[in-house]
């Protein structure tokens, strides 16, 4: 059956691009691996309510994304 993989080579690396595309738009670092993805920022204490809702505004247009 092979390695569980459902994205062919082509099919992941436009996958990734579109997803890369969204973390850049909420200006997250992020790491990209075949079966994870991982956003992080980093700011004072301060920034914590504006961090997080950064966050959840890429989690949700990321969610968005897969739902379409």
């Amino acid at each position: 059956m092979g390695d569980g993989s459902v994205l062919d080579p082509k099919r992941f690396i436009e996958h990734t691009e579109d997803v890369n595309d969204l973390f850049h738009r909420h200006g997250l670092d992020h790491h990209l691996f075949a079966d994870d993805m991982q956003d992080f920022t980093s700011g004072i204490p301060s920034d914590i309510p504006e961090i997080v809702t950064v966050v959840e505004e890429c989690v949700s247009d990321i969610s968005s994304w897969y739902a379409s």
